[in-house]
């Protein structure tokens, strides 16, 4: 592995300077960064640091050049990444050798800044094997099921078109969501379009062990480890999924990762769920819900229907007897 010969003094005030830009990235829960003094940049040497990441786009400096900050949380993990290969002393690029081009999404290359985090994020991970996840996330997500008209057991899913897998409905803990819960009711609102107060149309919400996922994101590029809280979620009523963006889909499928038309499924927590308990995902369907754990303290108006990609999902009265076999 070549190193970059870079003066170990240069190096630490690169260091500290990323470390301290990168801080003020702004959150995925869309808290605000902070800006950092541009006076840390000294001596000239670090001013001229922050003038080729403003060159990248990864740092906005105030008009008058007294502070900067990064400006997405993209650019945050970036900077971050960066910092890996300086405080490893090795180039971002080891080969400026080699001719051909990879032919993965090289019409798109550079232009997006996921494709960017890709790339350093497969790079740091090649010199650092096993490397820390710069991103970690609390998320949301609801189970639930039905026995299709087979008797076979079906979970409700829907399409993460950024991710290109269908996943289970919920998302990220965002910060202005009172509880885990909270999240939940939110995420169900806006993505299956149920109504916005949820104790119309959910029944229970049970919460299952929190289990913890580390795998590399396929929405940014990045090792990210995930802290999912699991709910099992029971309808009041038979949900009629009528859009592209949400299928009942078969525990087979589940199993096999795949739709039985070829989209990836993407539900790591379950899997690790059933794993956790020793047990199959058919088993955790089947077994009944203590509805003692169920709760609606977080229950509240969520908002409005405009935007969500479930606007068109409603509930449909005309299956009672889905609800009888678990709409889990």
């Amino acid at each position: 592995m070549s190193s970059t010969r870079i003066p170990a003094v240069r190096r630490a005030i690169i260091s500290d300077l990323l470390d301290a830009i990168a801080e003020s990235a702004p959150a995925e829960d869309a808290l605000p960064g902070q800006r950092v003094p541009a006076a840390i940049a000294q001596p000239d040497y670090a001013r001229g640091i922050i003038d080729l990441l403003t060159l990248f786009g990864a740092v906005r400096p105030t008009s008058d050049g007294g502070t900067v900050e990064a400006v997405s949380p993209q650019a945050g993990w970036a900077i971050r990444m960066i910092r890996t290969f300086i405080d490893n002393d090795a180039p971002i690029i080891d080969d400026w050798q080699s001719r051909g081009v990879t032919p993965i999404g090289v019409e798109q290359r550079l232009i997006r800044a996921t494709d960017l985090l890709a790339a350093l994020e497969y790079r740091r991970q090649s010199l650092v094997p096993g490397a820390a996840p710069l991103r970690e996330v609390e998320a949301s997500v609801g189970l639930i099921s039905r026995r299709g008209d087979e008797g076979v057991f079906e979970i409700l899913l829907v399409y993460d078109p950024h991710a290109r897998a269908w996943q289970l409905p919920g998302g990220r803990y965002d910060s202005t969501d009172a509880t885990p819960t909270a999240a939940l009711l939110r995420e169900l609102h806006e993505e299956l379009g149920l109504s916005a107060t949820a104790t119309s149309e959910v029944r229970t919400i049970e919460p299952m062990p929190p289990v913890h996922e580390t795998r590399m994101s396929p929405t940014y590029g990045l090792m990210t480890r995930v802290s999912f809280h699991m709910y099992r979620a029971i309808l009041k009523h038979h949900y009629f999924a009528n859009t592209n963006d949400v299928r009942w889909v078969r525990v087979d499928e589940i199993e096999a990762g795949k739709t039985t038309d070829g989209m990836a499924i993407a539900v790591g927590a379950l899997h690790i769920q059933a794993a956790q308990s020793g047990t199959q995902i058919v088993d955790i369907l089947a077994s009944p819900s203590t509805c003692g754990n169920a709760t609606f303290s977080s229950a509240m108006p969520i908002g409005s229907d405009s935007g969500s990609a479930g606007a068109n999902n409603r509930l449909t009265r005309r299956h009672p007897s889905s609800t009888a076999l678990g709409s889990q």
